[in-house]
Formats: structure tokens, C-alpha cells, sequence
């Protein structure tokens, strides 16, 4: 007897929940606000993260003494 075959016999006989599916709707919506959430962050990176890193990763000049005090 297969696996396939056992789960169906124990789902047909109730030893075995059958598991209500997500609807299609609810799945579309989630995978939505995911999206704009990975955008949302994407962003936000990209526009301040970037830059502070730049700026983060710059070498500064050595300070410059022309005249002795």
C-alpha cells in the first residue's frame, strides 16, 4: 500500500482531518501585503540605507596643519 493510498484511507474513515484549504481570495490578499510590505523595505533601503552606508564606508581625510600655533 502506498502512502497516497493510506492518507486516503484514514481522511475516508475520520482518522485523519481533511484540513479545510485557504480560500483563493485570502491566499491573493496575504500574498499582496507581502509584496508591498518586501517593496515598503525595499525602498527604504535602497533610499536611506544606501547612502548611510555610503557615507558610513567614506574614508576622511587626515586633518591638514599649515601653521604651528
Amino acid at each position: 500500500m502506498s502512502a497516497r493510498n493510506m492518507v486516503r484511507n484514514l481522511r475516508d474513515s475520520g482518522a485523519l482531518d481533511t484540513g479545510a484549504r485557504p480560500s483563493r481570495i485570502r491566499t491573493i490578499f496575504v500574498l499582496a501585503i507581502a509584496a508591498v510590505g518586501f517593496g515598503f523595505v525595499a525602498y527604504f533601503a535602497a533610499t536611506i540605507g544606501g547612502p548611510a552606508l555610503l557615507q558610513a564606508l567614506e574614508k576622511k581625510p587626515p586633518p591638514v596643519n599649515f601653521a604651528k600655533p
